[in-house]
Parts: C-alpha cells; sequence; structure tokens
C-alpha cells in the first residue's frame, strides 16, 4: 500500500511511518518541522526514519521530505494526516 503521512517528525506521526515502513509499505513521510516542541527531537526521530529511506528530497521552504520505497504504479493508497 501507499501513505502519504504527514507530521512524520511528531510522536505519532514517526511512529505511524516507522511502523508502516517495517511492514515494506510504500511511505512519503513530510513535516514542517515547527517548534511546537524541540525541533531537535524532531530531527532525531527522522535520523532515524533515514534507515527506510530511498531517497531524501527538500521542499522548497527547506523542510525536509523523506519518501521510502519508489511509488508503484497501483493507483490504491492512504493519507494519514494530523
Amino acid at each position: 500500500m501507499k501513505f502519504l503521512v504527514t507530521g512524520a517528525a511528531g510522536f505519532i506521526g514517526f511512529h505511524v511511518t516507522k511502523r508502516l515502513c517495517e511492514q515494506g509499505h510504500d511511505v512519503v513521510g513530510i513535516d514542517n518541522l515547527n517548534d511546537y516542541y524541540d525541533v531537535n527531537l524532531k530531527l532525531a526521530r527522522l535520523a532515524e526514519l533515514e534507515q527506510f529511506t530511498d531517497s531524501k528530497a527538500t521542499s522548497s521552504n527547506g523542510c525536509p521530505i523523506y519518501k521510502a520505497r519508489p511509488y508503484r504504479t497501483r493507483r490504491d493508497g492512504y493519507i494519514i494526516y494530523q
């Protein structure tokens, strides 16, 4: 399955993203890295997710976007928004 997870560096988003990657799903995780709480903690979580990445991109405003495993051509998918 394909998933887009927003808030991938937050507590829930990180754990959801990690679990989906461990299960072998195609995952794109994004986060705006706001300062609601410690940004360094969020960066540490994203660093942990890097083990699953095939590529790493940066959005136009400098926020990291992590894409784990390339998308297949299937048309099904889910968005997990927090």
